[in-house]
């Protein structure tokens, strides 16, 4: 017995595993698959650009503390008002019209009175120890260039939330040929087996007739040539079962231990929805827009800003004003006029890169109408292939059966027998390789019809 055939046995009484459906790989997909993951992660990250464009136009409040160790004070003792005395005597010296008015020669005349400090009081400028705090409360009045910034966050979002749509869709579409590839060749592998088990009594009936002297030897070698060629086969597809099944559950971010089903037939789909409201497309349009914004945020670039500012303070020293804590208001204009052609450069690039998502869209709204068509014509064309192998599938199994009778009866040979049932072997598999093409087809117009994206509860 054969490697291969061993294997093939092992492989029958392997445990069974757990079916998994159709329906519920492209749930899990949708659930657990890592890409899919990572792209809703960004979104989650895109959301928050409304918040922070939000935040340039919402109240900013900020508040802060200090603590000063100097290494001397800073004083000044001032007077705080002052009596008007008659000294009897003149208090000043007289003024000298040949020199220049001065501290020591005061002009005009002099007189007998005098200032007396009336009280006295200490600044300190820098104290040994300072502390204190503020809280400082800013509101912008009129913000131009921030409110297409709000718009443009909205619009990116809307973006972002079209691409991830459309890489969802990319994704289930890919977890369904998948499926269906590994569907179909475990259904394959199925029928090899039983062709081995046939192909295995065959031989057995041969060897007997070879050894009664009823059967030649070329006959009995082309037995067992055709049984190797069913075990080489099997061995092949149940490597690529295996493998398709692994990649399976790669997408579906979990081990390979379950096992497929080939779902029913389905009748083609036609596309539910327009070129202009699949995911792709709308993200295009989306893009567009976006562009739009940011040529707009660029113009209003130009505009002055207005805002109104409030500020408290509180210090251990009371300063100049003689009190601890002092508050202020200011409300301030800021234009900038001229800033060396940036702006201008830039309002540049941003119609640029409008012109580019234009053509961008233009290009993905054509992309969709040919993937519409081309699937349409696979689709018709495909299932016509199916329609033509399945009725080769019934005329070879008619001769594979007048060809046994005529063996039975001795009016054929073996290899005439032979022929007619690799010929109703191959027409079984072109059936299910036919109908993986249909179902693949299918679900190509699925995907360009938007139905992926549009599945409900997934």
């Amino acid at each position: 017995m054969t490697l291969a055939l061993l294997a093939a046995l092992a492989w029958l009484a392997a445990a069974p595993a757990e079916i998994l459906s159709y329906e519920a790989a492209l749930a899990a997909a949708d659930a657990q698959n890592l890409d899919l993951m990572v792209a809703r992660d960004r979104l989650a990250e895109t959301r928050t650009l409304t918040h922070r464009a939000w935040a340039a136009y919402f109240p900013h409040l900020s508040a802060s503390a200090g603590y000063t160790l100097n290494s001397a004070a800073a004083t000044l003792t001032v007077p705080t008002g002052h009596y008007v005395r008659d000294f009897g005597q003149p208090t000043s010296p007289p003024f000298d019209p040949n020199r220049a008015p001065s501290t020591t020669n005061p002009p005009g005349q002099p007189t007998t009175l005098a200032l007396a400090p009336s009280g006295m009081r200490e600044i300190v400028f820098a104290g040994r120890q300072q502390y204190g705090a503020q809280v400082k409360l800013s509101q912008a009045l009129l913000a131009p260039a921030v409110w297409p910034l709000i718009q443009n966050a909205y619009l990116a979002v809307a973006a972002a939330e079209l691409q991830v749509e459309s890489a969802r869709g990319e994704m289930l579409f890919g977890v369904a040929q998948l499926y269906y590839g590994a569907a179909t060749l475990r259904e394959v592998c199925a029928v090899q087996r039983k062709l081995l088990q046939s192909q295995q009594e065959r031989e057995r009936d041969a060897r007997s007739r070879h050894a009664a002297g009823a059967l030649g030897r070329a006959d009995l070698l082309r037995t067992e040539l055709d049984r190797t060629r069913l075990e080489q086969e099997l061995a092949r597809s149940q490597s690529a079962y295996a493998s398709t099944k692994i990649a399976l559950a790669a997408m579906l971010a979990r081990d390979a231990s379950f096992e497929v089903e080939l779902p029913p037939m389905r009748r083609g789909p036609a596309p539910s929805t327009p070129v202009s409201q699949r995911a792709d497309v709308r993200a295009a349009g989306a893009s567009v827009r976006l562009a739009r914004g940011q040529a707009r945020a660029e113009a209003f670039a130009y505009a002055p800003n207005v805002g109104v500012s409030g500020e408290y303070r509180w210090s251990n020293l009371p300063g100049l004003y003689g009190r601890n804590d002092l508050w202020s208001m200011t409300v301030g204009l800021e234009w900038n006029i001229w800033d060396g052609g940036a702006r201008e450069a830039s309002l540049r690039a941003a119609h640029a890169r409008l012109s580019e998502a234009e053509h961008q869209q233009r290009a993905t709204e054509n992309k969709a109408r040919a993937e519409q068509e081309r699937a349409l014509i696979e689709l018709r064309g495909a299932e016509a292939t199916l329609a033509i192998a399945t009725e080769q599938l019934e005329l070879t199994r008619e001769a594979a059966e007048l060809a046994k009778n005529n063996y039975d009866a001795g009016t054929t040979t073996y290899i005439d027998y032979a022929d007619a049932l690799d010929a109703a072997r191959r027409a079984e598999l072109s059936v299910l390789t036919e109908r993986l093409s249909a179902e693949l087809a299918k679900l190509r117009v699925e995907k360009v019809s938007g139905a992926f994206v549009g599945r409900s509860g997934l």
